[in-house]
């Protein structure tokens, strides 16, 4: 019994749970504004629980497993909306998540802020009002989430 609480004791010491990422403050990273999001985009699964805007950042909530490793969060925003066929049209936002190897299986969570205030303006070029922001944790899937912003 007390060879398992030994294993058990450098196993969590290994993984430093006790400085967790919830602990850090929230990044304040910039949306990066693309033409096309690239095939090689990092994009380890991430959850994204909420999502909302205030004060020009989009503000995600977001879980993962990990717990070994720093991960790498990156937002990534269209330079387009989509045709203004739909009502409100719609602009694709990606969140890019690295886990740099990381195989620990705890589950964390964290909270981001990106200032998305040259996103809307980009896309003020082709709508002003309401935009549908389509957030997306893959390349190849449907938003996991939707927000409205309003482009001035």
């Amino acid at each position: 019994m007390g060879g398992l609480a030994a294993v058990l004791l450098v196993t969590l010491a290994g993984c430093d749970l006790f400085d967790s990422p919830a602990s850090r403050p929230p990044a304040q990273d910039r949306v990066i504004i693309v033409d096309a999001f690239a095939s090689d985009t990092p994009m380890d699964a991430v959850d994204v629980d909420s999502a909302w805007v205030a004060n020009d950042s989009l503000y995600l909530e977001v879980g993962y497993s990990g717990g070994c490793a720093d991960h790498d969060f990156r937002l990534y925003g269209m330079s387009t909306l989509s045709p203004l066929t739909i009502f409100p049209p719609e602009g694709a936002v990606l969140l890019s998540h690295d886990a740099n190897g990381d195989e620990c299986e705890a589950y964390l969570t964290e909270q981001f802020s990106f200032g998305i205030t040259a996103l809307l303006d980009a896309w003020g070029q082709d709508a002003t009002g309401p935009v549908n922001a389509m957030i997306q944790t893959d390349v190849n899937q449907a938003a996991v989430r939707i927000v409205e912003v309003t482009v001035p």
